[in-house]
């Protein structure tokens, strides 16, 4: 009798358990909250809003779990009344009033819902000088990480007449990057992938801009270059001109240039869409020079004896006195996927030409040194 009580009061409290750890589960349990309370509803501001046709309006979703956090989450939208249309942005989204009417933007996550009251009236007859429009130009971006642009605010009547403004400036959507502003002008340097609007607000009035940001754009100054010369032993990594060709007068000397940059810093699963290999000839004789990939490491200290190999061609180029930009796309691939060790700008026999290039070691003036601009993706 006692070990069937002693059993049954075992398999009460087993039970008990398993009840008590399941009630903890459910407490815990995330519908999209990443790990803080279920999802007991969604909030859309602002609640409700009254426009004219042709106005806009930043809506935004709150997500409310059962702990008493909340959090901003990214919503699918949607317009009822046939008053308008509502584009997302990040976590945030854009509504436009069409047509004249009462509806309602709602904004859905993980099942649950939230509604914000929309009356959208006719355009009202305003007076000639009185703020109508705000045009943010330009109106429609799309920017690399690492690139800037330029915006400007022009407000305007009815009559497209210019009117003066002292307009605020936000970010709204993916926090894409740093907007520094002054009056109806303002600056966007691109930090991150995403897409936001640019918000100009003065009044009631509102312009908006659209920015998208994919991809990356850096611009390298070479890490070192040298060059090296056939006649002599010495190096010449300190020197602040550099040589590539081929003289006869009065004897035959071969020299080779050699530029390397670190690419390091992109990932080796990088595509690169574009490039631009920048160098400045400080004096040519205009002949065509060869491009080529180097096959083994070097330092500035390298001479003629000690020289890398030159592993392959790339391409050619004519080179002119002042600024040439050189498109070597495939070889900056090849530093970024496989192996750097850099390029050789040479010459080969019998042709004879000359081209002196302005150093890295040059810093009198920062735009003449060796620079690679690139414009690549991530996966």
């Amino acid at each position: 009798m006692k070990k069937v009580l002693f059993g049954s009061i075992v398999f009460l409290l087993l039970m008990f358990s398993g009840l008590f750890l399941l009630s903890c589960s459910e407490l815990t349990d995330d519908s999209g909250g990443g790990g803080t309370g279920e999802l007991v509803l969604v909030n859309v501001a602002p609640t409700s809003v009254s426009l004219s046709v042709g106005q806009t309006q930043l809506f935004s979703a709150t997500a409310v779990y059962s702990n008493g956090t909340s959090s901003d989450v990214s919503a699918s939208w949607s317009v009822t009344g046939d008053i308008g249309s509502i584009e997302s942005i990040g976590l945030n989204a854009l509504f436009t009033a069409t047509t004249s009417g009462s509806g309602t933007v709602i904004g859905t996550y993980n099942s649950k819902s939230g509604i914000a009251s929309v009356t959208v009236t006719g355009e009202a007859t305003p007076e000639a000088g009185e703020l109508v429009t705000i045009e943010v130009w330009p109106a429609n971006v799309k920017l690399k990480v690492g690139q800037s642009t330029y915006f400007s605010a022009a407000g305007k009547d009815s009559s497209n007449e210019a009117v003066p403004i002292m307009p605020t400036w936000t970010i709204s959507g993916d926090a894409i990057g740093i907007l520094k502003t002054t009056s109806t002008e303002a600056t966007l340097e691109a930090k991150s992938e995403g897409s936001a609007y640019i918000k100009v607000v003065s009044g009631e009035v509102v312009g908006t801009a659209h920015v998208t940001v994919e991809g990356y754009y850096v611009e390298i100054t070479a890490e070192v270059d040298t060059y090296v010369d056939s006649s002599d032993g010495t190096p010449h990594g300190s020197a602040i001109t550099l040589v590539a060709g081929r003289v006869t007068d009065p004897s035959e000397k071969i020299y080779e240039t050699y530029i390397k940059f670190d690419v390091a810093a992109i990932s080796a699963s990088a595509s690169i869409e574009s490039d631009t290999f920048k160098v400045y000839a400080s004096d040519t004789d205009g002949t065509s020079m060869k491009i080529g990939r180097l096959g083994e490491s070097w330092t500035a200290a390298v001479t003629w004896e000690s020289k890398p190999t030159i592993e392959s061609f790339v391409s050619s180029h004519t080179f002119s006195a002042g600024s040439n930009s050189i498109g070597i796309k495939d070889l900056v691939q090849h530093w970024v996927s496989v192996v750097n060790n850099g390029l050789a700008i040479y010459k080969d026999a019998p042709a004879i030409g000359y081209v002196n290039l302005v150093s890295v070691d040059d810093t009198s003036t920062e735009e003449r040194r060796p620079k690679l601009v690139i414009e690549y993706y991530t996966p």
